[in-house]
């Protein structure tokens, strides 16, 4: 399928249907009284040749029951902010007690001094101290709760109830940022407050401060490639080229603490290493290792010392895709989504324990190639593959939207205030959520994009295919106002919150006005590389060519 401006071909298995003759005029009428179609009776239920235009309409059918239901989608949209609406000031409660690397290894304490010129400005004009707060940074805005109560009140009030401020920042501001040099070329980061934790090609983990910009920690962490990284309150936990095993050290120091390792009842090949490990609700997943995911609980010790690390308790493993299970998500209701190389994307309800095991599992089928990035915002889901974005509604299993694009899609992440895609063109797009649940069939990229930001030189196809050190530079991190990027022995952090300025009317422009030619994502672009910007916006359908 093609689309050239607003205009969109039928499917090749549409059908156009004849007038009426005059003789046809008495046909009796099939809607109800409430405007449900009703088949004549007698009637045989419809059936279908095509399974998948069997679906096409059945899942036209349930977007149509979600986009027009005003009352439904005012419950998603606040459904999702509140699965969004986490506190950063109060993920990492170890540094609340002083318990930070520089504190555990130094005889120096931070006080407060006795004279506050922030208090006393506070007492005596407030704004000027929220005006004063915008110039921070994000990771000053994370450290000022560690001064004072004072400070984390103004910290609350200026930084996390200024949503408003914050969505004009990431559509209309040109971020700062700060550069963290690292010594061979970067594999996999991991951020939380204070810390970036960097994984290299060459084996080792860098930690860098985000208050000073300096590295505190190095060390050799495996013996090649670190292929995914995580960090927790006291951990950092890494996997590499070792054979099926996730190690575990500490984050103040790097010392191993253990390693972690499925009970595989089969002999691993070589090259069964991990690829993906998430940490989250108090659980570890871990895949990439055959067509399975594994899952431990993690109980961690309010009083535990810090040369100790948490318990990781095996629960049992996910089993059911047809191919390795390259990422994942999950929320606290108990809502696991996976997707694979099999080009499925999968919805696991085991809920809030995960051990509910009446529930059947959904399975999406619409990805023509590997799903390389989930995302789980209940009830709301989102998956990329190669040259397309999907958006779901997971109570009913509606595909919503699809995105399609001629340029690679590396990775993708979605809060309460857009989702975000990383792309080949070296360009991270924002797009509006709440734009997608519009009472329309029809929906404009350009009524959906939000901003764009160019982190990198564009690449051609010939480079991306196949190119894992490609895909692993194209993964980013984003946090409520900041994005972290890599640049090959590098890591950026564009932050939001501290903008340089404001986007100038030619920067941040849509993407060119092309999608991929047929209903299957792909990277062959229908539109040569000199051709300039498209002036209209591609269509986005819903329910018609999914």
């Amino acid at each position: 399928m093609s689309s050239s401006g607003d205009d969109w071909l039928t499917d090749s298995s549409d059908q156009e249907l004849g007038h009426l003759s005059a003789d046809q005029d008495d046909l009796p009428d099939l809607e109800d009284q409430d405007g449900n179609i009703q088949p004549p009776q007698g009637s045989q239920p419809r059936t279908w040749d095509d399974p998948w235009t069997k679906f096409k309409c059945e899942n036209e059918s349930k977007i149509r029951q979600v986009v027009f239901d005003k009352t439904l989608v005012a419950n998603i949209k606040a459904s999702v902010s509140t699965s969004s609406s986490m506190d950063p000031l109060k993920a990492n409660y170890s540094f609340l007690h002083g318990k930070s690397h520089k504190d555990v290894h130094s005889s120096i304490r931070s006080v407060e001094a006795g004279f506050d010129i922030l208090r006393r400005v506070a007492e005596v004009e407030e704004a000027l101290v929220g005006k004063i707060l915008s110039y921070c940074s994000t990771a000053t805005m994370y450290s000022m709760r560690l001064v004072s109560r004072l400070w984390w009140d103004l910290a609350t009030t200026w930084f996390m109830e200024r949503e408003t401020q914050l969505v004009n920042n990431w559509t209309e501001g040109v971020p700062s940022q700060e550069e963290f040099l690292c010594q061979d070329l970067v594999s996999a980061v991991a951020v939380d407050d204070f810390s970036v934790v960097v994984g290299l090609e060459d084996g080792k983990v860098c930690v860098f401060s985000r208050l000073t910009g300096q590295c505190e920690l190095l060390w050799v962490a495996h013996g090649g490639l670190v292929m995914d990284m995580q960090v927790t309150i006291r951990v950092i936990l890494s996997c590499g080229r070792e054979v099926g095993r996730v190690h575990v050290r500490g984050r103040d120091t790097g010392r191993h603490l253990g390693s972690v390792r499925p009970p595989f009842k089969t002999d691993l090949k070589p090259d069964d290493a991990f690829c993906f490990l998430l940490v989250k609700h108090g659980f570890l997943f871990a895949m990439g290792v055959d067509k399975d995911v594994w899952i431990w609980a993690v109980k961690e010790q309010e009083e535990m010392e810090f040369n100790s690390g948490p318990d990781f308790n095996i629960q049992f493993r996910l089993k059911g895709h047809y191919s390795t299970v390259l990422c994942c998500d999950m929320d606290k209701q108990g809502h696991i989504m996976t997707g694979s190389h099999d080009a499925q994307v999968r919805l696991w309800n085991l809920g809030p324990d995960l051990r509910d095991r009446t529930n059947r599992v959904a399975c999406h089928n619409q990805h023509g190639n590997p799903v390389t990035a989930v995302q789980l915002l209940w009830p709301l889901g989102v998956s990329a593959s190669s040259g397309s974005v999907r958006l779901y509604y997971h109570p009913t299993g509606a595909c919503l939207r699809t995105f399609r694009f001629s340029a690679y899609v590396y990775d993708l992440h979605m809060d309460s205030m857009h989702f975000v895609t990383s792309h080949q063109d070296g360009s991270v797009n924002f797009w509006s959520l709440s734009a997608c649940l519009a009472d329309s069939m029809v929906v404009t990229k350009g009524s959906l994009h939000q901003g764009r930001l160019v982190v990198k030189p564009p690449l051609s196809d010939q480079n991306v295919w196949g190119n894992q050190f490609v895909a692993r530079q194209g993964k980013f991190v984003k946090e409520r106002s900041c994005l972290v990027t890599m640049h090959e022995k590098k890591v950026i952090i564009h932050d939001y919150w501290a903008r340089r300025g404001t986007r100038g009317e030619g920067e941040g422009g849509l993407l060119r006005d092309c999608d991929t030619p047929s209903s299957l994502p792909s990277l062959v672009s229908d539109v040569s590389e000199d051709e300039e910007w498209g002036e209209a916006d591609p269509v986005l359908r819903a329910g018609l060519f999914l």
